[in-house]
Parts: C-alpha cells; structure tokens; sequence
C-alpha cells in the first residue's frame, strides 16, 4: 500500500501480484490490485488526453485576428496567420461545424513552440519599446 499511495503504481501491482501468488484468497489483496489497475488505466488517459480542463479557450476571431485553432494549438493570429502559441489541447474537430471542437485536455507545448512564444514574446516587448523610445 506504500508504493500505490507514492503513486508507484506499477511497483505496486507487482507487489498485490506477489502477494496475491501467496495467498490467492485474499480479498484484501484483490481490492487494491484492482484499485491499482484502475490507477494505471486514469494514469495513461491522462497523459494521452492531457490534464482536465476548466475553460474552454476564446475561439472569436474578427477579420482573422484573435484566438483561433491550428491543429491542436490555440494561437493569437492576426489576419489568419498564427502570431503566438497560447496552449495546446487534446481535442477533437466537429465532422459537421469544423470550426468548433470538443475539448478533452490541456496538453504541454512542443518545445519549437516554446522557443517560437519566447520569439514572438520578445518582438512584441521589442516593438513596442522601440515604438515609445522613437515617439
């Protein structure tokens, strides 16, 4: 029980597996191999949907500038070019309104869009000190 409350889940199930060997009978065993099992199963969901999310992002554009969806990225865009990563979600596209989608989890950025944001970031800052030092 050490190793599933440290969230060592595999170790865990060959622990109950073991103990189980033993002592086939016991229900004890049985319960938490299989609470384990369940444990494992939210484990792999949750990295290949990504962590719950509360909000959806702003998907409301004018013109093509504001937040849209790329892929599986949400990005500020101006006129339909995608200016700055925001997140990345697992999702699924609609089949018959192909601008909406059904949202499943937040997922971390590639890191080539890290380092895109970092860019994007720093051009942002760097225009707009240079516009206010040049006025």
């Amino acid at each position: 029980m050490a190793l599933f409350e440290l969230e060592r889940y595999g170790d865990a199930l060959c622990s109950f597996d073991r103990a189980l060997h033993l002592d086939p009978e016991n229900t004890d065993f049985k319960t938490n191999r299989i609470e384990t099992l369940k444990k494992i199963e939210e484990k792999i969901q949750r990295e290949k949907f990504g962590e719950p999310i509360k909000d959806t992002p702003w998907l409301v554009t004018f013109l093509g500038c504001g937040g849209m969806m790329y892929w599986d990225t949400y990005y500020i865009t101006v006129f339909f070019i995608p200016i700055f990563p925001i997140a990345r979600y697992s999702l699924e596209k609609n089949a018959i309104f192909e601008d909406t989608f059904k949202f499943y989890g937040k997922l971390t950025l590639h890191p080539w869009q890290k380092t895109w944001q970092a860019l994007a970031g720093g051009a942002g800052i760097g225009l707009i000190i240079g516009w206010y030092l040049l006025r």
